[in-house]
Protein backbone atom coordinates (compact mmCIF):
# COMPACT_ATOMS: atom_id res chain seq x y z
CA UNK A 1 0.00 0.00 0.00
CA UNK A 2 2.77 2.37 0.97
CA UNK A 3 4.68 1.43 -2.17
CA UNK A 4 1.61 2.03 -4.37
CA UNK A 5 0.96 5.38 -2.73
CA UNK A 6 4.59 6.35 -3.19
CA UNK A 7 4.47 5.43 -6.88
CA UNK A 8 1.27 7.44 -7.30
CA UNK A 9 2.80 10.49 -5.66
CA UNK A 10 5.88 10.09 -7.82
CA UNK A 11 3.70 9.94 -10.96
CA UNK A 12 1.86 13.10 -9.94
CA UNK A 13 5.16 14.85 -9.25
CA UNK A 14 6.52 13.83 -12.66
CA UNK A 15 3.33 15.04 -14.37
CA UNK A 16 3.47 18.37 -12.55
CA UNK A 17 7.15 18.76 -13.41
CA UNK A 18 6.53 17.89 -17.06
CA UNK A 19 3.65 20.37 -17.26
CA UNK A 20 5.86 23.03 -15.69
CA UNK A 21 8.65 22.35 -18.19
CA UNK A 22 6.21 22.52 -21.11
CA UNK A 23 4.73 25.78 -19.86
CA UNK A 24 8.21 27.22 -19.31
CA UNK A 25 9.42 26.16 -22.76
CA UNK A 26 6.35 27.66 -24.40
CA UNK A 27 6.31 30.87 -22.41
CA UNK A 28 5.17 34.20 -23.84
CA UNK A 29 7.78 36.21 -25.73
CA UNK A 30 8.40 39.82 -24.74
CA UNK A 31 8.51 42.59 -27.36
CA UNK A 32 7.26 40.25 -30.08
CA UNK A 33 4.00 40.33 -32.02
CA UNK A 34 2.19 38.47 -34.79
CA UNK A 35 0.44 40.70 -37.32
CA UNK A 36 -1.91 39.57 -40.09
CA UNK A 37 -1.39 41.43 -43.34
CA UNK A 38 -2.86 41.60 -46.81
CA UNK A 39 -0.42 42.33 -49.60
CA UNK A 40 -1.75 43.68 -52.89
CA UNK A 41 0.10 44.21 -56.17
CA UNK A 42 -1.04 46.14 -59.21
CA UNK A 43 0.76 46.45 -62.55
CA UNK A 44 -0.03 49.26 -64.98
CA UNK A 45 2.34 48.75 -67.91
CA UNK A 46 3.06 47.18 -70.36
CA UNK A 47 -0.08 45.26 -69.39
CA UNK A 48 -2.53 45.62 -66.51
CA UNK A 49 -2.68 42.99 -63.79
CA UNK A 50 -3.44 42.80 -60.06
CA UNK A 51 -3.51 40.24 -57.28
CA UNK A 52 -3.48 40.01 -53.48
CA UNK A 53 -2.88 37.39 -50.81
CA UNK A 54 -2.59 37.17 -47.00
CA UNK A 55 0.60 37.06 -44.93
CA UNK A 56 1.42 36.76 -41.25
CA UNK A 57 4.51 38.67 -40.14
CA UNK A 58 6.39 38.78 -36.85
CA UNK A 59 7.41 42.15 -35.41
CA UNK A 60 9.96 41.75 -32.64
CA UNK A 61 12.79 43.52 -30.87
CA UNK A 62 16.23 42.33 -31.93
CA UNK A 63 18.71 41.20 -29.29
CA UNK A 64 21.66 38.85 -28.93
CA UNK A 65 19.66 36.10 -27.24
CA UNK A 66 18.51 32.85 -28.81
CA UNK A 67 17.16 31.34 -25.58
CA UNK A 68 13.59 32.41 -26.22
CA UNK A 69 10.64 30.08 -25.84
CA UNK A 70 9.73 27.30 -28.22
CA UNK A 71 6.94 29.49 -29.50
CA UNK A 72 9.35 31.87 -31.23
CA UNK A 73 13.10 32.46 -31.23
CA UNK A 74 16.00 33.77 -33.26
CA UNK A 75 18.24 30.78 -33.81
CA UNK A 76 20.17 28.88 -36.47
CA UNK A 77 19.31 25.39 -35.26
CA UNK A 78 17.17 25.41 -32.09
CA UNK A 79 13.64 24.30 -32.96
CA UNK A 80 10.54 26.36 -32.23
CA UNK A 81 7.05 26.67 -33.68
CA UNK A 82 8.02 29.99 -35.25
CA UNK A 83 11.67 30.84 -35.85
CA UNK A 84 13.90 33.45 -37.47
CA UNK A 85 17.26 32.18 -38.77
CA UNK A 86 19.91 34.95 -38.63
CA UNK A 87 21.72 33.42 -41.61
CA UNK A 88 18.87 34.59 -43.83
CA UNK A 89 19.29 38.29 -43.15
CA UNK A 90 21.51 41.25 -44.03
CA UNK A 91 25.19 41.00 -45.01
CA UNK A 92 26.07 37.43 -45.98
CA UNK A 93 29.65 37.76 -44.68
CA UNK A 94 28.28 38.48 -41.18
CA UNK A 95 25.77 35.63 -41.04
CA UNK A 96 27.62 33.97 -38.16
CA UNK A 97 26.44 36.89 -35.97
CA UNK A 98 23.06 37.64 -34.45
CA UNK A 99 20.78 39.82 -36.55
CA UNK A 100 21.31 42.90 -34.36
CA UNK A 101 25.11 42.49 -34.51
CA UNK A 102 24.92 41.98 -38.28
CA UNK A 103 22.74 45.09 -38.58
CA UNK A 104 25.26 47.21 -36.69
CA UNK A 105 28.18 45.91 -38.76
CA UNK A 106 26.22 46.47 -41.97
CA UNK A 107 25.42 50.05 -40.99
CA UNK A 108 29.02 50.62 -39.88
CA UNK A 109 30.15 49.60 -43.39
CA UNK A 110 27.96 52.41 -44.66
CA UNK A 111 29.27 55.07 -42.29
CA UNK A 112 26.67 54.95 -39.52
CA UNK A 113 27.57 54.91 -35.82
CA UNK A 114 26.63 52.00 -33.58
CA UNK A 115 24.18 54.26 -31.75
CA UNK A 116 22.11 54.48 -34.93
CA UNK A 117 20.86 50.96 -34.16
CA UNK A 118 21.19 51.01 -30.38
CA UNK A 119 17.93 49.07 -30.52
CA UNK A 120 15.89 47.83 -33.46
CA UNK A 121 12.70 46.04 -34.37
CA UNK A 122 12.45 43.63 -37.28
CA UNK A 123 9.25 42.85 -39.16
CA UNK A 124 9.61 39.68 -41.21
CA UNK A 125 8.06 36.39 -42.23
CA UNK A 126 9.11 33.71 -39.71
CA UNK A 127 9.82 30.08 -40.47
CA UNK A 128 6.76 27.97 -39.59
CA UNK A 129 7.19 24.53 -37.97
CA UNK A 130 10.74 24.38 -39.28
CA UNK A 131 9.64 24.88 -42.90
CA UNK A 132 11.26 27.89 -44.56
CA UNK A 133 10.18 29.86 -47.59
CA UNK A 134 11.28 32.83 -49.63
CA UNK A 135 11.16 36.05 -47.62
CA UNK A 136 10.66 38.83 -50.19
CA UNK A 137 10.62 41.82 -47.82
CA UNK A 138 11.78 42.50 -44.26
CA UNK A 139 11.64 45.90 -42.56
CA UNK A 140 13.96 47.20 -39.82
CA UNK A 141 13.05 50.10 -37.54
CA UNK A 142 16.16 51.46 -35.82
CA UNK A 143 16.34 53.62 -32.67
CA UNK A 144 19.17 55.40 -30.85
CA UNK A 145 19.93 55.19 -27.12
CA UNK A 146 17.25 57.82 -26.41
CA UNK A 147 14.61 55.75 -28.23
CA UNK A 148 14.48 58.19 -31.12
CA UNK A 149 13.68 56.65 -34.48
CA UNK A 150 16.75 56.90 -36.75
CA UNK A 151 16.28 54.66 -39.79
CA UNK A 152 13.76 52.52 -41.62
CA UNK A 153 15.45 49.82 -43.71
CA UNK A 154 13.87 47.75 -46.49
CA UNK A 155 15.66 44.42 -46.99
CA UNK A 156 14.64 42.81 -50.28
CA UNK A 157 15.31 39.21 -51.33
CA UNK A 158 14.83 37.64 -54.75
CA UNK A 159 14.17 33.99 -55.62
CA UNK A 160 17.89 33.48 -56.40
CA UNK A 161 18.91 34.00 -52.77
CA UNK A 162 20.35 37.48 -53.36
CA UNK A 163 19.73 40.38 -50.98
CA UNK A 164 19.69 44.14 -51.15
CA UNK A 165 18.75 47.00 -48.85
CA UNK A 166 17.22 50.45 -49.12
CA UNK A 167 17.73 52.87 -46.21
CA UNK A 168 15.32 55.67 -45.29
CA UNK A 169 16.81 58.04 -42.69
CA UNK A 170 14.49 59.86 -40.31
CA UNK A 171 15.08 63.49 -41.30
CA UNK A 172 13.29 66.43 -42.88
CA UNK A 173 13.81 65.06 -46.39
CA UNK A 174 11.90 61.84 -45.66
CA UNK A 175 9.26 62.73 -43.04
CA UNK A 176 5.77 63.21 -44.46
CA UNK A 177 2.43 64.29 -43.02
CA UNK A 178 0.10 61.45 -43.87
CA UNK A 179 -2.59 59.56 -42.07
CA UNK A 180 -1.05 56.31 -43.31
CA UNK A 181 2.71 56.79 -43.67
CA UNK A 182 5.37 58.64 -41.70
CA UNK A 183 8.34 58.44 -44.10
CA UNK A 184 9.07 58.13 -47.79
CA UNK A 185 12.16 58.04 -50.00
CA UNK A 186 12.79 57.98 -53.76
CA UNK A 187 15.55 55.50 -54.63
CA UNK A 188 16.80 53.93 -57.88
CA UNK A 189 15.86 50.36 -58.63
CA UNK A 190 19.32 48.82 -58.19
CA UNK A 191 18.36 45.20 -57.48
CA UNK A 192 16.90 42.45 -59.67
CA UNK A 193 13.69 41.24 -58.00
CA UNK A 194 11.43 39.90 -60.74
CA UNK A 195 12.02 38.44 -64.22
CA UNK A 196 9.14 40.68 -65.34
CA UNK A 197 11.21 43.86 -64.88
CA UNK A 198 14.74 45.05 -65.51
CA UNK A 199 16.77 47.14 -63.03
CA UNK A 200 15.94 50.51 -64.57
CA UNK A 201 13.65 53.10 -63.02
CA UNK A 202 13.18 54.03 -59.37
CA UNK A 203 11.04 53.39 -56.29
CA UNK A 204 9.02 55.59 -54.00
CA UNK A 205 9.29 53.72 -50.68
CA UNK A 206 6.75 54.63 -47.98
CA UNK A 207 6.46 53.26 -44.45
CA UNK A 208 4.95 54.04 -41.06
CA UNK A 209 6.83 53.39 -37.82
CA UNK A 210 5.43 50.72 -35.45
CA UNK A 211 5.16 52.84 -32.29
CA UNK A 212 3.60 56.26 -31.77
CA UNK A 213 4.82 59.00 -29.43
CA UNK A 214 3.11 57.26 -26.49
CA UNK A 215 5.01 54.04 -27.34
CA UNK A 216 1.78 52.32 -28.33
CA UNK A 217 1.98 49.64 -31.01
CA UNK A 218 0.63 50.65 -34.38
CA UNK A 219 1.11 47.95 -37.05
CA UNK A 220 3.30 49.43 -39.80
CA UNK A 221 1.95 50.07 -43.28
CA UNK A 222 4.23 49.71 -46.30
CA UNK A 223 3.83 50.95 -49.86
CA UNK A 224 6.22 50.55 -52.79
CA UNK A 225 5.58 52.50 -56.00
CA UNK A 226 7.72 51.66 -59.02
CA UNK A 227 8.31 54.10 -61.89
CA UNK A 228 10.22 53.36 -65.08
CA UNK A 229 13.16 55.46 -66.32
CA UNK A 230 10.69 57.84 -68.03
CA UNK A 231 8.88 58.43 -64.70
CA UNK A 232 5.85 56.47 -65.88
CA UNK A 233 3.96 54.60 -63.15
CA UNK A 234 4.61 50.89 -63.62
CA UNK A 235 3.73 49.03 -60.44
CA UNK A 236 2.45 49.44 -56.88
CA UNK A 237 2.63 47.07 -53.91
CA UNK A 238 0.94 47.56 -50.55
CA UNK A 239 1.31 45.79 -47.22
CA UNK A 240 -1.65 46.64 -44.99
CA UNK A 241 -2.76 45.15 -41.64
CA UNK A 242 -5.93 43.08 -42.05
CA UNK A 243 -8.80 42.57 -39.62
CA UNK A 244 -9.43 43.99 -36.18
CA UNK A 245 -6.98 43.46 -33.32
CA UNK A 246 -4.49 42.14 -35.89
CA UNK A 247 -1.40 42.70 -33.71
CA UNK A 248 -1.17 40.00 -31.05
CA UNK A 249 1.62 39.40 -28.57
CA UNK A 250 3.39 36.13 -29.26
CA UNK A 251 1.92 33.70 -26.75
CA UNK A 252 0.81 30.08 -26.77
CA UNK A 253 -2.72 31.23 -27.58
CA UNK A 254 -1.76 33.54 -30.48
CA UNK A 255 0.59 30.98 -32.04
CA UNK A 256 -2.01 28.20 -31.78
CA UNK A 257 -4.60 30.51 -33.39
CA UNK A 258 -2.16 31.34 -36.18
CA UNK A 259 -1.27 27.70 -36.84
CA UNK A 260 -4.90 26.58 -36.75
CA UNK A 261 -6.35 29.35 -38.93
CA UNK A 262 -3.49 30.32 -41.28
CA UNK A 263 -1.06 27.37 -41.21
CA UNK A 264 0.00 27.53 -44.88
CA UNK A 265 -0.35 31.27 -45.47
CA UNK A 266 3.39 32.00 -45.46
CA UNK A 267 4.47 28.66 -46.90
CA UNK A 268 2.54 29.37 -50.10
CA UNK A 269 4.46 32.59 -50.82
CA UNK A 270 6.90 31.10 -53.33
CA UNK A 271 4.12 29.19 -55.11
CA UNK A 272 2.10 32.40 -55.40
CA UNK A 273 5.07 34.34 -56.80
CA UNK A 274 5.79 31.57 -59.32
CA UNK A 275 2.13 31.38 -60.37
CA UNK A 276 1.91 35.13 -60.99
CA UNK A 277 5.16 35.12 -63.00
CA UNK A 278 3.94 32.24 -65.19
CA UNK A 279 0.53 33.88 -65.62
CA UNK A 280 2.11 37.13 -66.79
CA UNK A 281 4.44 35.23 -69.10
CA UNK A 282 2.00 32.84 -70.76
CA UNK A 283 -1.31 34.72 -70.56
CA UNK A 284 -0.20 38.37 -70.56
CA UNK A 285 2.63 37.75 -73.06
CA UNK A 286 5.41 39.37 -71.00
CA UNK A 287 8.89 38.10 -71.88
CA UNK A 288 11.40 37.35 -69.14
CA UNK A 289 14.47 39.34 -68.19
CA UNK A 290 17.31 37.01 -67.10
CA UNK A 291 19.02 37.63 -63.78
CA UNK A 292 22.05 39.91 -64.22
CA UNK A 293 25.26 39.59 -62.23
CA UNK A 294 24.94 41.05 -58.77
CA UNK A 295 27.54 43.71 -59.68
CA UNK A 296 28.69 46.41 -57.31
CA UNK A 297 27.54 45.62 -53.79
CA UNK A 298 28.41 48.68 -51.74
CA UNK A 299 29.19 52.33 -52.39
CA UNK A 300 26.12 53.01 -54.51
CA UNK A 301 24.35 56.22 -53.62
CA UNK A 302 20.58 55.93 -53.69
CA UNK A 303 20.12 59.51 -54.90
CA UNK A 304 22.33 62.59 -55.42
CA UNK A 305 21.28 64.19 -52.12
CA UNK A 306 22.64 61.38 -49.95
CA UNK A 307 25.70 62.06 -47.85
CA UNK A 308 26.37 58.37 -47.21
CA UNK A 309 26.83 55.37 -49.48
CA UNK A 310 23.77 53.47 -48.38
CA UNK A 311 21.99 51.43 -51.01
CA UNK A 312 23.14 48.26 -52.65
CA UNK A 313 23.41 44.53 -52.44
CA UNK A 314 24.23 42.83 -49.17
CA UNK A 315 26.90 40.60 -50.65
CA UNK A 316 27.24 37.43 -52.65
CA UNK A 317 25.14 34.46 -51.65
CA UNK A 318 26.86 31.26 -50.50
CA UNK A 319 29.29 29.95 -53.12
CA UNK A 320 27.68 27.04 -55.03
CA UNK A 321 29.35 23.62 -54.93
CA UNK A 322 30.53 23.55 -58.54
CA UNK A 323 31.73 27.16 -58.38
CA UNK A 324 33.77 26.42 -55.27
CA UNK A 325 35.63 23.50 -56.85
CA UNK A 326 36.02 25.30 -60.17
CA UNK A 327 37.56 28.25 -58.34
CA UNK A 328 40.04 25.97 -56.57
CA UNK A 329 41.10 24.42 -59.88
CA UNK A 330 41.53 27.83 -61.52
CA UNK A 331 43.53 29.18 -58.59
CA UNK A 332 45.87 26.16 -58.85
CA UNK A 333 46.22 26.79 -62.58
CA UNK A 334 47.11 30.43 -61.94
CA UNK A 335 49.69 29.35 -59.33
CA UNK A 336 51.27 27.09 -61.94
CA UNK A 337 51.23 29.85 -64.56
CA UNK A 338 52.78 32.37 -62.16
CA UNK A 339 55.62 29.93 -61.45
CA UNK A 340 56.41 29.99 -65.18
CA UNK A 341 56.18 33.79 -65.26
CA UNK A 342 58.07 34.53 -62.06
CA UNK A 343 57.70 38.30 -62.37
CA UNK A 344 53.89 38.30 -62.56
CA UNK A 345 51.49 38.61 -59.64
CA UNK A 346 47.76 37.81 -59.81
CA UNK A 347 45.19 39.37 -57.47
CA UNK A 348 41.63 38.01 -57.46
CA UNK A 349 39.12 40.48 -56.00
CA UNK A 350 35.32 40.47 -55.77
CA UNK A 351 32.64 43.12 -56.14
CA UNK A 352 31.62 42.03 -52.66
CA UNK A 353 34.34 43.89 -50.72
CA UNK A 354 33.87 41.65 -47.68
CA UNK A 355 35.26 38.66 -49.57
CA UNK A 356 39.01 38.60 -49.00
CA UNK A 357 41.19 38.97 -52.11
CA UNK A 358 43.41 36.09 -53.21
CA UNK A 359 47.02 36.97 -54.07
CA UNK A 360 49.12 34.65 -56.21
CA UNK A 361 52.84 35.39 -56.57
CA UNK A 362 55.00 38.09 -55.02
CA UNK A 363 57.79 40.52 -55.87
CA UNK A 364 56.38 41.01 -59.36
CA UNK A 365 57.09 43.53 -62.09
CA UNK A 366 53.56 43.11 -63.51
CA UNK A 367 50.28 42.71 -61.62
CA UNK A 368 47.15 41.20 -63.11
CA UNK A 369 43.85 41.89 -61.30
CA UNK A 370 40.73 39.80 -61.86
CA UNK A 371 37.64 41.44 -60.37
CA UNK A 372 35.00 38.73 -60.04
CA UNK A 373 31.40 39.90 -60.48
CA UNK A 374 29.81 36.45 -60.33
CA UNK A 375 30.87 33.07 -58.95
CA UNK A 376 29.65 31.65 -62.25
CA UNK A 377 32.80 32.99 -63.88
CA UNK A 378 34.78 30.06 -62.47
CA UNK A 379 32.49 27.37 -63.86
CA UNK A 380 32.28 29.07 -67.26
CA UNK A 381 36.06 29.47 -67.44
CA UNK A 382 36.37 25.73 -66.86
CA UNK A 383 34.53 24.97 -70.12
CA UNK A 384 35.90 27.91 -72.13
CA UNK A 385 37.78 26.75 -75.26
CA UNK A 386 40.50 29.41 -75.16
CA UNK A 387 41.74 32.62 -73.54
CA UNK A 388 40.15 34.87 -76.18
CA UNK A 389 36.75 33.37 -75.36
CA UNK A 390 37.32 34.08 -71.65
CA UNK A 391 38.28 37.70 -72.34
CA UNK A 392 35.57 38.49 -74.89
CA UNK A 393 32.59 36.42 -73.72
CA UNK A 394 33.05 36.17 -69.96
CA UNK A 395 34.52 39.67 -69.72
CA UNK A 396 32.98 43.13 -69.94
CA UNK A 397 32.19 42.91 -73.68
CA UNK A 398 29.50 40.34 -73.04
CA UNK A 399 28.56 38.55 -69.81
CA UNK A 400 30.58 40.84 -67.52
CA UNK A 401 31.36 38.07 -65.04
CA UNK A 402 34.90 39.35 -64.63
CA UNK A 403 36.84 42.58 -65.14
CA UNK A 404 40.40 41.88 -66.30
CA UNK A 405 42.92 44.66 -65.69
CA UNK A 406 45.24 43.71 -68.58
CA UNK A 407 43.96 41.48 -71.39
CA UNK A 408 47.39 41.02 -72.96
CA UNK A 409 48.99 40.00 -69.67
CA UNK A 410 46.11 37.59 -68.97
CA UNK A 411 46.52 36.08 -72.44
CA UNK A 412 50.29 35.76 -72.03
CA UNK A 413 49.94 34.22 -68.57
CA UNK A 414 47.51 31.47 -69.57
CA UNK A 415 48.53 30.72 -73.15
CA UNK A 416 50.53 27.57 -73.85
CA UNK A 417 51.36 26.09 -77.22
CA UNK A 418 49.88 22.63 -77.66
CA UNK A 419 53.17 20.75 -77.86
CA UNK A 420 54.70 22.20 -74.71
CA UNK A 421 51.48 21.61 -72.81
CA UNK A 422 51.28 17.97 -73.75
CA UNK A 423 54.94 17.30 -73.06
CA UNK A 424 54.90 19.07 -69.69
CA UNK A 425 51.49 18.03 -68.40
CA UNK A 426 50.92 14.59 -69.84
CA UNK A 427 53.32 12.33 -67.97
CA UNK A 428 51.23 9.25 -68.78
CA UNK A 429 48.87 7.99 -71.45
CA UNK A 430 46.04 8.43 -68.95
CA UNK A 431 46.85 12.13 -68.52
CA UNK A 432 47.08 12.45 -72.30
CA UNK A 433 43.59 10.94 -72.60
CA UNK A 434 42.10 13.31 -70.00
CA UNK A 435 43.68 16.32 -71.72
CA UNK A 436 42.20 15.25 -75.06
CA UNK A 437 38.77 14.62 -73.55
CA UNK A 438 38.82 18.06 -71.96
CA UNK A 439 39.85 19.66 -75.24
CA UNK A 440 37.06 17.77 -77.02
CA UNK A 441 34.47 18.84 -74.47
CA UNK A 442 35.51 22.49 -74.74
CA UNK A 443 35.45 22.25 -78.53
CA UNK A 444 31.92 20.80 -78.37
CA UNK A 445 30.82 23.57 -76.02
CA UNK A 446 32.15 26.25 -78.38
CA UNK A 447 30.37 24.59 -81.31
CA UNK A 448 27.11 24.51 -79.34
CA UNK A 449 27.43 28.18 -78.36
CA UNK A 450 28.05 29.12 -82.02
CA UNK A 451 25.01 27.09 -83.08
CA UNK A 452 22.81 29.08 -80.65
CA UNK A 453 23.76 32.41 -82.28
CA UNK A 454 24.26 31.78 -86.01
CA UNK A 455 23.91 35.49 -86.91
CA UNK A 456 26.29 36.86 -84.28
CA UNK A 457 29.16 39.08 -85.46
CA UNK A 458 32.37 37.63 -84.02
CA UNK A 459 35.84 39.15 -84.30
CA UNK A 460 37.82 36.47 -82.42
CA UNK A 461 38.34 32.71 -82.52
CA UNK A 462 35.54 30.97 -80.64
CA UNK A 463 35.97 27.35 -81.66
CA UNK A 464 39.75 27.00 -81.49
CA UNK A 465 40.81 25.13 -78.35
CA UNK A 466 44.08 25.73 -76.56
CA UNK A 467 46.10 23.90 -73.95
CA UNK A 468 45.99 25.04 -70.33
CA UNK A 469 48.22 24.47 -67.33
CA UNK A 470 47.44 21.77 -64.79
CA UNK A 471 44.90 21.12 -63.35
CA UNK A 472 42.81 23.03 -65.92
CA UNK A 473 44.50 21.09 -68.71
CA UNK A 474 44.46 17.44 -67.61
CA UNK A 475 42.66 16.64 -64.37
CA UNK A 476 39.98 14.00 -63.82
CA UNK A 477 38.25 16.30 -61.33
CA UNK A 478 38.22 19.16 -63.83
CA UNK A 479 36.89 16.81 -66.52
CA UNK A 480 34.05 15.62 -64.27
CA UNK A 481 33.16 19.18 -63.30
CA UNK A 482 33.30 20.33 -66.92
CA UNK A 483 30.90 17.55 -67.93
CA UNK A 484 28.52 18.47 -65.09
CA UNK A 485 28.61 22.18 -66.01
CA UNK A 486 28.03 21.49 -69.69
CA UNK A 487 25.16 19.08 -69.01
CA UNK A 488 23.58 21.52 -66.56
CA UNK A 489 23.66 24.36 -69.10
CA UNK A 490 22.25 22.25 -71.93
CA UNK A 491 19.54 20.77 -69.73
CA UNK A 492 18.54 24.28 -68.63
CA UNK A 493 18.31 25.39 -72.27
CA UNK A 494 16.39 22.26 -73.29
CA UNK A 495 13.77 22.54 -70.54
CA UNK A 496 13.18 26.26 -71.05
CA UNK A 497 12.86 25.75 -74.82
CA UNK A 498 10.49 22.81 -74.28
CA UNK A 499 8.31 24.94 -71.98
CA UNK A 500 8.23 27.78 -74.49
CA UNK A 501 9.88 30.29 -72.17
CA UNK A 502 10.63 33.55 -73.99
CA UNK A 503 13.28 36.10 -73.07
CA UNK A 504 13.72 39.70 -74.09
CA UNK A 505 15.64 40.15 -77.39
CA UNK A 506 19.35 39.29 -77.02
CA UNK A 507 18.78 38.25 -73.39
CA UNK A 508 18.50 34.45 -73.68
CA UNK A 509 20.95 33.15 -71.02
CA UNK A 510 22.47 30.35 -73.14
CA UNK A 511 23.09 32.64 -76.14
CA UNK A 512 25.94 34.87 -74.92
CA UNK A 513 27.21 35.72 -78.42
CA UNK A 514 23.97 37.67 -79.02
CA UNK A 515 25.16 40.14 -76.40
CA UNK A 516 28.64 40.81 -77.77
CA UNK A 517 29.41 44.52 -77.93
Amino acid sequence: MTSTTGQGLLGVAVAVAATYVIIQNYQDVEDAYLINYATSHRRFTPTSHSFSYPLTLALFKLDNRSERSRLFRESRRMWSLLRVDPRGYLTTSYNDLSIIANLRRTLDDRGYSENTAHSAYLMTMPTTLGMSNINPLSIYFCYDDKRRHTLTIFEVHNTYGERSMYIIPNDDSTRISSSEYTHQSFQPRSFFVSPMNDRQGFYNLQASVPFNSQNQLRPPKIRVTYYDQDEKLKFTANLVPSGEANARKISLKSVVIHLSTRPFTNLLTFARILYQALYLHYFKNLAFYPKPNIGVTLNTKANPTQSLDESGSLGFDAEPFLCFHARKAIEKTLHSAVRRHSRVKVIITYTDPLISPTEIGEGADDTLTLNIRSYEFFTQMLISPNVDYIINVLGSRCEDMVRISDDDLFRRLLSLDENSSLSNNSTSSQAFTVANWLAGLRRAHAKWILHQSPDATIDFDVSGTQAFEKPLGDSWMVLIMAIAISVQLRLFAFLFTLLGVRFKPRQTPWKPLDRLQ
